[in-house]
């Protein structure tokens, strides 16, 4: 290596591995909250009977996810979308390259002249050949579903968490309760609970058949992107396995 370069995998201070790792341990902590909770039956499931109404109810409540797993999901996020900064910088410290400590890892939507400007003033002073690299990332290869790539849905989750803490829901529930096939219920609720109605008549038949299934996603649909718990694992072995390999050549 030439005056000025440095191999980034020697360099703590610019090894972007070092903070690949440190998103693991967050994700691996989240993981093991969730799965605390989806193995510690997250719901009560209830029947009783409205005289009044002349109507057999069957009443499903769900407990609360812990507020600390948007927390721990935002230091995740903040790790794994740091580390692919902390290899552009890296990147302009290697031969080719202009040292730019304020060099950063486009991930850009639409190529519009506004994605070109925030693409180009982010990879000064990257080499030319891994700037060609990076390009061949950006989520606008996929046209208009690049809001389903990966580096977009970690850049997203990373923008929310600069802001607030990343919404997080108790959802996909699956129950099954059976009653006759002549009389469906009527269904009712809301984010938390469900409520099915049955005539009373029929309450002798209605039961429920297991399992029931229940789901975490994070993120909500006013901020325009929804992550079930199990996408974060697909999303980390993406930038560990598929992107940063790319740039190993470069070192």
């Amino acid at each position: 290596m030439s005056d000025g370069t440095i191999n980034p995998w020697k360099s703590p201070e610019y090894n972007p591995s070092l903070k690949v790792r440190w998103s693991k341990h967050h994700l691996d902590i989240l993981l093991g909250e969730i799965g605390k909770y989806l193995g510690s039956d997250p719901y009560s499931l209830s029947f009783e009977d409205d005289l009044k109404a002349g109507e057999h109810l069957a009443k499903l409540e769900l407990k609360p996810l812990r507020d600390r797993a948007g927390l721990i999901l935002g230091d995740f996020v903040s790790c794994l979308r740091g580390s692919l900064d902390h290899l552009a910088t890296a990147l302009t410290h290697c031969n080719g390259g202009v040292p730019n400590d304020r060099a950063a890892f486009p991930i850009i939507g639409v190529n519009n002249s506004d994605g070109r400007r925030d693409f180009l003033n982010a990879v000064k002073g990257v080499p030319d050949p891994a700037v060609t690299v990076i390009e061949s990332l950006q989520p606008y290869h996929d046209g208009p579903t690049y809001e389903a790539t990966k580096l977009w849905r970690l850049h997203r989750l990373w923008n929310i968490d600069k802001h607030r803490r990343i919404p997080f829901h108790v959802t996909n529930v699956q129950v099954w309760i059976a009653g006759p096939s002549d009389m469906p219920p009527i269904d009712s609720g809301s984010d938390n609970s469900g409520i099915m109605r049955f005539p009373l008549a029929v309450k002798g038949k209605v039961h429920l058949q297991p399992p029931v299934k229940v789901g975490v996603e994070f993120g909500d649909k006013s901020e325009g992107i929804i992550v079930p718990y199990g996408e974060l694992i697909e999303i980390y072995n993406f930038v560990r396995k598929d992107v940063m390999p790319r740039f190993d050549c470069f070192f």
